[in-house]
């Protein structure tokens, strides 16, 4: 039987049960070990037994039926899951991970009857041998780190499960644009253009509805990728000597299955930093009035047409005094210069490459490496993070993303000879100025509102069309934030909204700071998606 043309399936359906499985295997280590959890831990591990046993993989169907063994001793009463027996449980489901990677990669798998006879052989009077033995039994697992330089792009082989009814009706929408196809090639063929409105109103009706569709084809619950972050919360805990308890919120909310791809390794690094920088050990959180265990959450929500990720904690908090002056120390500003900024711009420092407050450096996070990189990711996708943090109190950190990257609506605008698209999703308001409302101030602009200087970038200057400002009596403004401090941004004219559908960038057009994305109008012409976070920066930034 010829089974390699349903390895990509399996190895898709066989990752999902076993993130499942070491989800609900932290939920019951936490006490939540009810029949229902119980029941679908069990259905899991026999589903991945079956899969393995049909595609002929004798050494991860041993190791799923071992487990599957060891939990129906449980649903029975026999056996009640402990820390040790959670300990075993997620040994056999990180040697199962291995082997499922084994098999995308086409490599040969392990024997694992060893370690399935110590899961079959279980008994709470023999946990701490057995833990031993299990893991090194296990093969090594890589903790999952994300690049120093960039996270992992979109799996381009990923497979996504669509409802028949769904399909349906992508079928039923294409098979009338055939229809309206019909239609409109008879009456060019007659030279009727008088009667082909009609038919152009319903194509642009089909195509609508079709774009729809397709959009709803691509949604995926929040819940699809968090699933393993309990677990990874779990161990980074365990390894820092740390109580924390988790929580997620919200993972119902459905979004565009390119941007969950690309919050994944973020959310890790965020996570990673909450656990290790954030929350203290038991002992220093009891000596400040707080709980020995920790609080992490992670909490989604929807806006309008984005969606909001809230990671927070009830840790130590930023210290703004500490940030500014290792800022100063690592040379990245001077002392004035770090006097002079914001709390909001003092916390953003964190998202400075190479910029670090870890007073040492653990397995876990203090590299100074992982915020900028961050922080570019949700910029790539047309998203914003702001942070939040009292000292002594905890930490927020905020990330705002849109629902999907693939068509959004944009404001056309003209900067010097450019033609320029900006995400409407990243303005909240425009204005027209006199030339006398904007200040300036040495190279930097602002604009006087309500007694409050409000800080300007000039767009056509910062796409290197021109140092001045525009010659124009009436200067229209995008006013946008950064970390919620408002921000404009000048233009030389609006031309009004347009659907469009993004295009990514390629090398090396990559490294052009400020844009994130391209799109091609009717006429044929191509023009850059203006990524507006990143040419806000910070105000000492700016050359």
């Amino acid at each position: 039987m010829d089974i390699s043309r349903y390895r990509d399936l399996f190895v898709s359906e066989a990752r999902e049960h076993l993130t499942a499985l070491g989800s609900l295997s932290v939920r019951c280590e936490e006490g939540a070990a009810g029949s229902d959890i119980i029941n679908e831990l069990f259905r899991h591990a026999h589903s991945l037994k079956g899969m393995a046993a049909t595609m002929q993989l004798d050494p991860i169907a041993t190791l799923a039926h071992a487990l599957e063994d060891l939990l129906d001793k449980v649903r029975s009463g026999s056996l009640t899951i402990t820390r040790s027996a959670a300990d075993l449980m997620l040994a056999a489901i990180d040697t199962l991970e291995q082997l499922v990677t084994h098999v995308a990669d086409g490599g040969e798998l392990p024997d694992t009857e060893a370690l399935a006879n110590r899961i079959r052989n279980y008994t709470p009077a023999a946990a701490d041998s057995l833990q031993a033995t299990a893991r090194s039994a296990a093969p090594p697992v890589r903790a999952s780190v994300p690049d120093d330089s960039s996270f992992r792009s979109s799996d381009s082989t990923g497979i996504t499960r669509i409802k028949t009814a769904l399909l349906d009706r992508l079928v039923t929408i294409s098979g009338e644009l055939l229809t309206v196809r019909h239609s409109l090639e008879d009456r060019a063929a007659c030279n009727d253009t008088a009667s082909m409105g009609q038919p152009l109103k319903e194509l642009s009706s089909l195509l609508r509805q079709l774009q729809n569709e397709v959009f709803r084809a691509r949604m995926l619950p929040f819940g699809s990728i968090a699933e393993r972050y309990p677990r990874m919360v779990r161990d980074l805990a365990r390894q820092s000597g740390k109580e924390v308890s988790f929580s997620i919120t919200g993972d119902s909310i459905e979004l565009d299955r390119g941007v969950l791809e690309q919050m994944i390794e973020p959310l890790m690094h965020l996570l990673r930093n909450a656990v290790d920088h954030g929350l203290e050990p038991p002992a220093e959180r009891i000596a400040a009035g707080k709980a020995a265990t920790g609080n992490l959450q992670l909490a989604v929500s929807r806006q309008a047409d984005q969606i909001l990720l809230e990671i927070r904690d009830d840790g130590r908090g930023m210290d703004p005094a500490r940030i500014r002056s290792k800022a100063v120390s690592q040379g990245l500003l001077t002392k004035p210069q770090a006097d002079a900024l914001t709390l909001q711009e003092t916390l953003l420092l964190i998202c400075t490459p190479g910029f670090s407050t870890a007073p040492r450096i653990t397995d876990i996070s203090g590299r100074g490496v992982g915020m900028d990189v961050v922080q570019n990711a949700i910029q790539t996708i047309g998203g914003t993070l702001t942070v939040d943090s009292t000292p002594g109190h905890g930490s927020t950190i905020t990330l705002r993303l849109p629902i999907s990257v693939a068509i959004i609506h944009a404001l056309m605008v003209t900067c010097g000879e450019l033609l320029l698209a900006v995400p409407v999703s990243a303005i909240t308001n425009t204005c027209e100025v006199q030339r006398n409302e904007i200040i300036q101030k040495g190279r930097d602009l602002y604009l006087l509102r309500d007694g409050v200087e409000i800080p300007i970038r000039n767009l056509p200057r910062f796409f290197r069309q021109r140092e001045a400002l525009s010659d124009s009596a009436i200067l229209p403004i995008l006013l946008t934030e950064s970390n919620k401090q408002p921000i404009g941004l000048l233009v030389d004219r609006l031309l009004g909204q347009q659907e469009i559908f993004t295009r990514p960038l390629r090398h090396p057009l990559t490294d052009l700071r400020g844009i994130s994305g391209s799109c091609l109008l009717g006429n044929g012409q191509i023009v850059f998606i203006v990524d507006p976070a990143a040419c806000v920066g910070r105000l000492y930034t700016e050359n």
